[in-house]
């Protein structure tokens, strides 16, 4: 009798933890969630359509500029463009305040930028709600150092996925000038 209390113990203890983690996975920062992303390691490319827990994105366009009009870029600095669309995939309202983030590689430092705000009306940031089924294509812009060699990838909101942009200097299209004149 006592042996058989035992295993019980042995396998209510085992259910509990692995009622735990399967808890834990579904709260966004506790290890499992990544924003919904089908898979936040892999590496998906411009063009690709990245859906996560409420937007399906897809990066239409990016590079840098130095002029992203009317603005210029600061001695030291470049801006970074990436013109993405972004539908809502849920059956209601979400917030829709930020274009994404970029994640920048710079030897071993991985540094996270966020959009630039004073940008007018066709850029990411002035929406806030997206309605269900609804897509919304706007430009995000970041202003980043100019150091050649950074690996930058985009990553959209409420998401821990990546989109790869490209490496300054190396395979990131350049364009004098960008934006509404």
């Amino acid at each position: 009798m006592a042996e058989k209390e035992k295993k019980s113990s042995i396998w209510s203890t085992i259910g509990s933890i692995v009622f735990a983690i399967t808890v834990m996975s579904w709260i966004p920062g506790c290890g499992g969630g990544d924003g919904g992303s089908k898979n936040a390691s892999t590496q998906y490319k411009i063009g690709e359509t990245v859906k996560t827990k409420y937007l399906n994105v897809t990066v239409q366009d990016a590079g840098q500029a130095e002029t992203i009009f009317p603005w210029r870029a600061e001695t030291g600095e470049t801006f970074i463009f990436v013109d993405a669309s972004f539908e809502n995939n849920t059956n209601e309202a979400t917030n829709f305040r930020s274009g994404g983030k970029l994640e920048i590689t710079l030897g071993e430092k991985k540094l996270q930028f966020d959009m630039a705000d004073y940008f007018d009306i066709g850029y990411c940031g002035k929406r806030v709600k997206l309605n269900p089924l609804i897509t919304e294509r706007c430009t995000s812009v970041w202003a980043v150092p100019n150091k050649k060699g950074m690996i930058i990838n985009f990553i959209p909101p409420k998401s821990k996925a990546r989109i790869f942009i490209g490496v300054l200097g190396e395979t990131l299209p350049i364009k004098n000038s960008f934006g509404k004149k």
